[in-house]
């Protein structure tokens, strides 16, 4: 794992126990425009795959966009404001991408904030899920 700024497990459990695995996220506390970070992970198999992310909404947290293996950018930038407390996203569908056998990255980079926004640009990821299209 890379980042500009820290990315840190955070409990979860007081903003609803059981919501979000493990009751944690993994927590970037992004602290400006541009800022990125990525991470590592594996697939047993080159393929097509539909890729899934869950992770958390708040008042201080950005809009961000995805990329996989540094240049396949994977839909629009996500917006992850939301006006009062904390809340889990559920699973979105990020869309299609090709992945390698073995590792891969995920660049996930701060593109701005909403413009009703505490202005931070804070992350949260809870899993990313993957699903052979073949």
């Amino acid at each position: 794992m890379s980042a500009s700024d820290p990315v840190k497990p955070q409990g979860m459990a007081s903003f609803g126990n059981g919501i979000w695995s493990g009751n944690s996220q993994l927590w970037w506390t992004a602290g400006e425009k541009g800022a990125t970070v990525t991470l590592e992970f594996s697939v047993p198999k080159a393929g097509n795959y539909e890729v899934y992310f869950a992770g958390t909404k708040a008042i201080d947290y950005g809009i961000h966009s995805f990329a996989f293996n540094k240049d396949d950018s994977l839909g629009a930038p996500q917006d992850f404001n939301q006006a009062a407390g904390v809340s889990h996203t559920g699973q979105v569908n990020l869309g299609k991408t090709k992945l390698n056998s073995g590792k891969n990255t995920l660049t996930i980079k701060c593109i701005s904030t909403h413009p009703d926004s505490v202005k931070k640009y804070m992350f949260g990821l809870d899993f990313l899920r993957i699903a052979s299209t073949q």
